[in-house]
């Protein structure tokens, strides 16, 4: 009776082992499977900002440079343009790049406090950008007005301009925003998943 006894001990033991182990290769595959979700959602995020960088740029700087060459815009404003410009790209680049290399090496938790600190600092950047872009806005009429005689038509060109342009960010800025969300929501399904079959 006694040897059953401990037959059936080592018998469970060997079981839970088993059950231990398969927890945690699928605990560990499904890691696996959201970091390469989040890596390839991420990418996205991360190719907006190199077509901003490496297009959007250089077409601002150009444009600007012709209203300059033309005496259209002041040296100033030519210059305040170009800072703006580029300093709002590479601060949105930094955001969105800060938590790359901690989905591949830290754990789970702290991914997920990576991205809701992105959600929050986009969150930031685009309550200060978009007054900024309404001031800008209003000093680009200001100085076409000041210096052309094509005033009208140019202001009208930069009104539409800058609206497409504010459309174009609002929606990228809603586009990454959601996608942190999804993110955020199966990483706490996977946690919520793996806890309850622990206590199962």
């Amino acid at each position: 009776m006694e040897k059953n006894t401990i037959d059936h001990m080592e018998e469970l033991k060997q079981q839970f082992a088993i059950l231990t182990d398969k927890l945690e290769s699928q605990e560990i595959n499904n890691e696996r499977l959201l970091r390469t979700v989040m890596k390839t959602k991420m990418k996205s995020i991360n190719k907006y900002y190199y077509w901003l960088f490496f297009l959007g740029l250089p077409i601002i700087i150009l444009c600007f440079q012709t209203f300059y060459c033309k005496g259209q815009v002041s040296l100033l404003f030519y210059v305040s343009t170009v800072l703006l410009a580029v300093l709002d790209t590479i601060c949105g680049m930094v955001i969105n790049k800060m938590g790359n290399n901690q989905w591949q090496e830290a754990d789970l938790l702290t991914a997920r406090q990576t991205l809701v600190q992105m959600k929050q600092r986009r969150k930031k950047g685009e309550i200060i950008s978009i007054p900024l872009v309404i001031i800008w806005l209003s000093f680009f009429v200001l100085e076409v007005f000041r210096s052309s005689a094509n005033a009208f038509m140019l202001s009208t060109f930069a009104v539409i301009g800058g609206l497409l342009g504010l459309g174009i960010g609002l929606l990228a800025y809603r586009k990454m925003q959601r996608t942190n969300d999804e993110l955020i929501r199966e990483i706490d399904q996977l946690k919520k998943d793996l806890s309850d079959e622990e206590t199962i």
